[in-house]
């Protein structure tokens, strides 16, 4: 029974980051046609985070469906819809009711989080970014200076150390798309990882 549960587990791991890195794919691949033009290879790519979220959050990946979120103790997806009244027909503009705004304002979000914990897993296990991107983000939030943050890099991989004995996590974008791998040392036991 006990072989079925981290079996099952397994499935929903590789489910829940199979979904999430579909759902940052499509969105790429939409946003690189019709506002990128013709670049290729534009990617967010993980974010250090400074102080622009939550203090637990290492490092984040964006978008406009899902945002995963890197934590000491788990990989949170924030699944996200926007839901918009149904089109009513042609809007009636005047000459200046021009605003910067969509023609039909969301009336709410809807989503979930769906949290991927490390269970029985090393509370002291660092995560490392490699590949800085030449991406820089700012953040000027509120209006006190203290609180703002300029030139945050972007990587294009990130990696739990020793997150269980001789256990890696490795998070990488590529193209858009985030993929993980698991790295076992020659002595590790894969039947740690849950």
């Amino acid at each position: 029974m006990r072989s079925q549960d981290r079996f099952l587990r397994r499935v929903i791991l590789a489910s829940v980051l199979l979904v999430a890195g579909g759902l940052i794919a499509a969105e790429s691949r939409a946003d690189e046609t019709s506002a990128l033009g013709s670049f290729d290879g534009v990617t967010t790519g993980f974010i250090e985070n400074r102080g622009q979220v939550d203090e637990a959050v290492q490092y984040y990946a964006p978008g406009s469906r899902v945002t995963m979120y890197f934590t000491a103790e788990a990989v949170v997806f924030d699944l996200r819809e926007e839901v918009r009244e149904e089109d009513a027909g042609p809007a009636h503009h005047e000459p200046d009711a021009f605003v910067d705004q969509p023609a039909s304002e969301p009336q709410a979000r809807r989503g979930c989080a769906v949290w991927l914990r490390f269970e029985g897993a090393n509370s002291s296990a660092t995560i490392e970014s490699r590949g800085e991107l030449i991406t820089r983000y700012n953040y000027f939030l509120g209006n006190d200076p203290d609180r703002w943050q300029a030139n945050v890099p972007a990587y294009a991989e990130i990696v739990y150390h020793d997150l269980w004995p001789g256990i890696d996590l490795l998070f990488r974008n590529q193209g858009g798309r985030i993929t993980y791998d698991v790295i076992l040392a020659p002595s590790a036991d894969p039947e740690r990882i849950r």
